[in-house]
């Protein structure tokens, strides 16, 4: 269950060492990380680490911190509007019709009104696992595909992600 009755003062800090490659003494950093409020909710912390390897690791690391958090955010806002989706039925019959029609609630992604990511979140949701458990598969892969498709030379290059999402007090 996630909890928003304990309250929880959240730290968190970043250190990168450039690795020591006495033929490339210039070679950059292949690190990069990510500490993110999704959609702005300010209960909702997204946490990661890129760790690159290969000629263009840096590369890689930069892509894969940016894009994760943009299609991450797309597939939750996605998945928030389907929650937020409501079906009304007036009792108006004709015959023995009754209408009905959907609605959506609209959204402002301003500070002021984010989205809460809890809407989305539900361990118990279903046998394949949560809701945010398949968007955050769903973005990994995505953002993969897009770095294959993307300038950056991947045949040798990469970079591993260790990511988590903070909701309330639950990991």
């Amino acid at each position: 269950d996630v909890l928003y009755d304990v309250e929880i003062d959240v730290r968190y800090a970043f250190c990168s060492q450039r690795g020591y490659y006495p033929h490339q003494l210039n070679k950059p950093n292949q690190d990069a990380y990510l500490c993110h409020n999704v959609l702005g909710d300010e209960d909702a912390l997204l946490l990661g680490v890129f760790d690159g390897h290969g000629a263009e690791g840096d590369k890689c690391a930069q892509f894969a911190k940016s894009h994760l958090v943009q299609n991450l955010e797309q597939e939750l806002r996605s998945a928030l509007r389907k929650t937020n989706t409501t079906t009304n039925t007036h009792g108006t019959e004709r015959g023995n019709t009754v209408s009905s029609f959907t609605t959506m609630k609209s959204f402002s992604y301003t500070q002021q009104q984010a989205l809460k990511v809890i809407q989305a979140y539900d361990p118990l949701k279903s046998e394949e696992g949560s809701e945010v458990e398949k968007i955050f598969k769903d973005s990994f892969l995505q953002t993969n595909e897009q770095m294959h498709a993307s300038e950056i030379r991947t045949s040798l290059s990469g970079t591993t992600a260790i990511c988590v999402l903070m909701v309330g007090s639950t990991l």
